[in-house]
């Protein structure tokens, strides 16, 4: 697409929007004298401003010619100048279109050397797209790329410490990173930032290309080799049509049916099929490139942003530029990215043979007869009834197709991701969402995915087990397994040394053995963590066996835990674990119980609710156990109603699903509401001052207690209408800052935002520890792993940390905040007069809870 642009002309007129900016002098008198180390005495430094001065002067004037020789003198004295003022002597030629002197000057650069920033690469790249010179681009990109690489290898040199001899570092990657860059380019930055195209240039540019190829690509002549008929050769490969969606005509570019037939018997006839994936797609050979800012981290050339946003959504950019200082957010992320992954190479061959015998559905391996049903048959002569039943089955069926066949192709692409990357090192860069939450960029392959995908992931660099490291494994298999996971820690530890022969026989047998491992809630993750066991024991020293297993270590209800210590609530703590105990609280349990008892009194009192009758031993933990964990995080009734209906479902008859879901989960809503008092309060307080700031005419925002800027993307939506050289378009945006926040979306999604940004703040806190220890440490938000050897230590940090948050006034620093940036605005409401109360007047009070004695808790995380 690059090369189109260029070779058509269309990059000229848009350069402009591309820039690279260049580190700012300390001061005026610094990007005048250039480097003052030469300057003697006095007298030296009054000749070196009187020169560049002049050279200044006549290179305004537009006179490069008079100032050359000025130029070339003082540089025959022996001075040295910084690049920016060889920039300026470059770009005055370019301007007098004299090349020659100019690439003179450019190289005279190197032969000085004076390493050239990326101003110097971003003069002479603009001069060469305009002048349509594609060897020259190519030439000076691939001198940037060297420049990257350059100090990319000093700052390998000083981390490959971590993974060949698990040497802690000095030093934060970011703080190398820099010190590296700064020594090798002090005069200037390394990276390019880039100003991305207007959403509506992009759509124009991209309606040019695509009229291009409408235009321009047609059938082969010797298509009739590929036995197609005679009057499509020559036809054009593609065409424009429209298809009617509801009441509206939506633009289609089709392929021509003769072109898909010739790449069907083509695709036939190849020895293999590849996929072709973005580099940003797929994991690193090599540590990722530290994130030093809100744009440079990650990929070594692949541009990257530090946080997922919206195309259009600029205000989180805006407050990332103006945040005070992001070195803890940064760090944190550097170090969840810097520990290498390997492939399970056993149970990726299982997986494999699996998927190519056909699948199994038992072990969420898509079969074919999953995404291919029949769908039922229109018969003629039918009322309307049984047509509109016909038709809502195909639907169904239809949705059901499509959906299994995506978890084919994820599972396909997945496998073959592992496959390519078999034997070897590869690495994870991170970034994260408006609030804070952290993902691996590359999408295919990660921790971050099903029960399978995370089996067949390992810590690259392995660490003895040691005594503590090997309890832990055995207390992993079973917490995986679920038999024992509301056991306590030493029954866990009991009932795995109990079912050894059973761990044995999965570990060495696993499809031809008994299958225990098969009846487990995460059977793959089951199946590593037992294979992992067994060549532990049979190794003859287990404690000194080099163990590459992630053990994890989960929230129990991690939302509830944060509303509970923000609250001080002393009987949810209880529910949610901040409290010591001798065994897990099982709070899905309880809220069943609530819930059973509520049904109960509904069916035999006065009130004779059939549907409570319909329900006797229906309810228990599975059926309310989705709603309870996400409810927290804003699932409204009807997504609540779909969790508990998908539960029900096969237990009792289809005509009594949508009653029925709808009663079990406004019973369930109103128990949660019963045992977590002072979190609806605090969620109703964080609604309620959503919506005032939304209807004062701005979007919330807030600053994590790390210092990561926070603001709602959710806006009315705007709709703009642009006219292509196809066909006309609606641009539909719901996060345009020039337009209203939305009152509704902004005040439904406060409570489940701003605790996302807390918990993501608590294991940030948690990974700059390890980080300080030299542990390594991945997380999937709520769910933290490392080592076993470990996990006391990572333990330790994660209960400190999480005391060290809630110890602070977090809701009345929120309250101030608010109270200073949107107290007193009028309403933008047909109201006149009204505004925007005091918020922390209104500020939930808080419970007795004594926060130390989360540390005690053994199963605040377990």
């Amino acid at each position: 697409m690059i090369s189109i642009l260029l070779r058509s002309r269309l990059f000229p007129s848009l350069c402009p929007a591309v820039y690279f900016s260049s580190r700012a002098p300390e001061t005026t008198s610094d990007k005048i004298f250039g480097d003052r180390k030469r300057c003697e005495d006095l007298s030296s430094l009054q000749d070196e401003y009187f020169v560049l001065s002049q050279i200044d002067v006549l290179i305004t004037q537009n006179k490069v010619q008079h100032a050359e020789p000025l130029f070339n003198r003082y540089r025959r004295g022996g001075h040295q100048f910084k690049p920016d003022v060889y920039n300026q002597i470059i770009e005055g030629w370019l301007k007098q279109d004299n090349e020659l002197k100019a690439h003179l000057l450019y190289h005279s650069m190197i032969t000085d050397d004076v390493s050239p920033n990326h101003n110097t690469y971003a003069i002479l790249l603009s001069h060469h797209a305009n002048s349509g010179n594609m060897s020259e681009i190519d030439s000076l990109i691939n001198e940037m790329k060297l420049q990257i690489l350059y100090v990319y290898k000093d700052y390998f040199e000083h981390i490959q410490g971590l993974f060949v001899s698990s040497k802690k570092l000095e030093k934060s990657p970011r703080e190398i990173w820099q010190e590296i860059k700064e020594n090798h380019y002090a005069n200037g930055t390394l990276e390019p930032h880039i100003l991305p195209w207007p959403r509506k240039v992009g759509f124009l540019v991209g309606s040019c290309l695509i009229d291009i190829i409408l235009s321009t690509l047609k059938l082969p002549k010797d298509a009739a080799a590929y036995k197609t008929d005679d009057e499509s050769v020559g036809e054009f490969a593609f065409k424009h049509t429209y298809i009617q969606v509801k009441e509206r005509k939506h633009g289609h570019v089709a392929v021509q049916y003769s072109l898909y037939r010739m790449y069907t018997r083509l695709r036939n006839k190849a020895a293999a099929m590849s996929f072709n994936m973005d580099s940003s797609e797929i994991p690193m050979r090599v540590p990722p490139q530290p994130w030093t800012d809100a744009t440079n981290g990650a990929f070594l050339l692949t541009p990257s942003s530090v946080v997922r946003t919206h195309y259009d959504s600029f205000h989180q950019q805006l407050l990332l530029k103006a945040a005070d200082s992001l070195s803890p957010v940064l760090d944190s992320l550097n170090y969840l990215s810097l520990y290498p992954w390997r492939v399970n190479n056993r149970i990726l061959d299982m997986a494999i043979d699996i998927f190519n015998q056909g699948g199994d559905k038992s072990l969420d391996i898509p079969t074919d007869e999953l995404f291919d049903k029949p769908l039922p048959k229109y018969i003629k002569d039918i009322d309307e009834e049984t047509r509109k039943k016909i038709y809502k089955e195909r639907f169904a069926i239809k949705k059901e197709n499509a959906e299994n066949f995506s978890l084919k192709m994820t599972l396909l692409y997945n496998l073959s991701m592992c496959n390519h990357f078999r034997d070897c090192l590869f690495w994870l860069p991170h970034n994260m969402d408006f609030r804070g939450r952290v993902y691996p960029i590359p999408p295919h392959l990660s921790h971050m995915s099903s029960d399978l995908s995370r089996s067949l992931l390992q810590f690259g660099v392995g660490q003895p087990l040691g005594r503590r490291g090997l309890e832990w494994l055995k207390i992993h298999i079973a917490t995986l397994h679920g038999a024992k996971s509301k056991s306590s820690l030493n029954e866990r530890l009991e009932y795995t040394d109990s079912i050894i022969d059973d761990i044995a026989d999965s570990a060495d047998k696993p499809l031809e053995g008994r299958g225990w491992w098969r009846t487990a809630d995460v059977p793959w993750q089951t199946l590593a963590a037992s294979m992992e066991l067994m060549d532990a024991l049979r190794s003859g020293d287990p404690e000194n066996f080099i163990s590459h297993t992630t053990i994890h270590q989960d929230g129990s209800c991690n939302g509830l835990q944060h509303y509970a210590a923000m609250g001080r609530d002393v009987y949810g703590a209880h529910q949610v674990n901040l409290v010591p105990s001798e065994k897990p609280a099982n709070l899905y349990a309880e809220v069943a119980k609530l819930v059973d008892e509520k049904r109960k009194v509904d069916a035999t009192s006065d009130k004779n609710v059939e549907i409570a009758k319909i329900l006797e031993g229906k309810v228990h933990r599975k059926v309310v156990k989705q709603t309870v964990m996400t409810v927290v995080y804003g699932v409204t009734f009807v997504g609540g109603r779909l969790q508990i209906e998908k539960q029900l479902k096969g237990t009792i008859p289809d005509k009594h699903l949508f009653e029925a879901s709808s009663y079990l989960c406004g019973l369930v809503f109103e128990s949660l509401s019963e045992m977590f008092e002072r979190s609806r309060k605090i969620q109703d307080w964080l609604a309620s001052s959503a919506r005032k700031i939304a209807l004062a005419g701005h979007p919330t925002q807030w600053v994590t207690p790390i210092g990561l800027p926070v603001v709602q993307p959710y806006h009315r939506k705007s709709i703009k209408k642009i006219t292509s050289k196809i066909q006309r378009l609606q641009l539909l945006n719901n996060s345009d800052i020039t337009f209203p926040p939305n009152p509704v979306k902004q005040r439904s999604a406060m409570p489940p935002n701003f605790v996302h940004s807390l918990d993501s703040t608590h294991m940030m806190l948690t990974a700059l520890d390890c980080q300080k220890s030299g542990i390594p440490f991945v997380a999937v938000h709520d769910s933290y792993w490392a080592h076993g050897r470990n996990i006391d230590e990572m333990n330790k940090f994660c209960r400190e940390q999480f005391v060290a948050l809630h110890s602070q006034p977090i809701l009345k620093d929120l309250a101030n905040f608010f109270e200073e940036n949107f107290g007193g605005l009028p309403y933008k409401t047909t109201k006149e007069g009204k505004m925007v109360t005091s918020f922390l007047k209104e500020l939930p009070s808080q419970g007795e809870l004594d926060l130390n004695c989360i540390k005690d808790s053994t199963y605040f995380f377990s």
